[in-house]
């Protein structure tokens, strides 16, 4: 009877009571599975579902936060197993500030719960997370990013890869230990951190990384420039017609 009414609470207006909710609902499971994983499988579900389908920020950004603490519980990662794909398709990384830091905690948690199974997915998230790491508009959403990054890497265990699949990724944790002052402390930890958790290239290897990093922005800069010279000899030759 008191977990019937435990589960109906996962459903209350209050994002407090739903989350205080799942997370005794997530202790209980440990010892009494059969009657409480079913009904959580549901919520996972319908969290999933608000996340690909909403167009409201708030309730993304509950719906995410829920996940995370769904995640969190060590007796309902049997649960998310299957739904993993699923969980990283609608993560929300890209759009509003808040709701990209409750979705990298997110992240992260999953990493912690699906370890190697991750590593399929590495070639899509680091990207994203080098992206979101030179945002300087958030030292949460930066610290975050780092955290997971590191997650992703000791859950994977792919080490000293990362810096030749991504040359972007050395060059842009520099950046954030160059541009932090002490009182970003917390975010220079986690990159210091991130930098261990990757591993350490030799002299040769560091300088072969932003070799290759230094020519892809010269590329990418010469294909904007081709790109410029493309358009306003397009506009002229209009003009002239």
């Amino acid at each position: 009877q008191h977990l019937a009414t435990l589960a109906l609470l996962i459903y209350d207006s209050s994002f407090r009571v739903r989350k205080l909710a799942l997370q005794l609902l997530g202790q209980l499971a440990a010892y009494n599975p059969a009657y409480v994983l079913p009904p959580l499988r549901h919520v996972l579900i319908n969290l999933v579902t608000e996340l690909r389908q909403s167009t409201d920020v708030a309730a993304r950004e509950e719906a995410t936060l829920l996940l995370t603490h769904f995640l969190r519980a060590d007796a309902l990662q049997r649960v998310v197993r299957p739904f993993k794909s699923a969980i990283v398709r609608s993560l929300p990384l890209t759009g509003d500030p808040r709701l990209e830091t409750a979705a990298l905690e997110a992240l992260g948690e999953l990493c912690v719960v699906m370890r190697r199974e991750m590593i399929i997915y590495q070639n899509r998230l680091i990207p994203l997370i080098i992206k979101i790491m030179r945002d300087q508009s958030s030292v949460r959403k930066r610290e975050v990013a780092l955290r997971t990054l590191g997650r992703l890497v000791r859950s994977t265990g792919c080490v000293i890869t990362p810096y030749h699949e991504f040359p972007d990724l050395m060059p842009a944790i520099l950046s954030v230990l160059k541009s932090t002052g002490a009182s970003e402390w917390s975010l220079r930890r986690e990159a210091i951190r991130t930098f261990g958790s990757l591993g350490a290239l030799d002299p040769h290897q560091e300088a072969k990384v932003l070799a290759m990093y230094k020519q892809r922005r010269l590329n990418a800069e010469e294909n904007r420039a081709s790109a410029a010279d493309g358009i306003v000899a397009g506009v002229v030759g209009q003009g002239a017609e």
